[in-house]
């Protein structure tokens, strides 16, 4: 298993992702002042974004799993292949682009994009309260 994201799991025999992008954002604000540069205040941590490529060559459809998890619009709990829990994480967008078609029209070919963004909901802040009482 490379990662699992809620019931889906990405593995190299059915779903295997190439490349897994990370962005993390820090929030700044900018203030304009007369004569000099703007004053810059730091507002704090943005959003976590992650965008995961791969590839599948079959003729079923693994991906209508996570589009319907996706359909859910539910935070979604991220843990990878060595147990490791990155948190609660939402489903933006999931692109793909069919190819290899055959004689039936089904595609032998399917590139996918998930893009992520980490979930920072209020049950998330109160877990994390709680988790620093104890």
């Amino acid at each position: 298993m490379l990662m699992a994201l809620g019931s889906f799991i990405f593995e190299l025999r059915t779903v295997a992702f190439g490349s897994a992008q990370k962005n993390h954002e820090y929030r700044w604000s900018s203030s304009e002042v007369v004569g000099k540069p703007p004053v810059l205040q730091a507002l704090g941590k943005g959003s976590d974004k992650c965008t995961l490529d791969g590839v599948v060559y079959h003729k079923t459809q693994p991906l209508n799993q996570l589009k319907s998890l996706a359909e859910d619009q539910k935070p979604i709990l991220m843990v990878d292949g060595a147990g490791g829990i990155h948190g609660n994480w939402i489903i933006r967008q999931i692109n793909e682009t069919e190819s290899y078609f055959d004689k039936f029209g089904n595609s032998q070919k399917v590139e996918f994009k998930v893009e992520l963004e980490r979930y920072s909901g209020e049950e998330l802040e109160l877990l994390n309260i709680l988790r620093s009482l104890f």
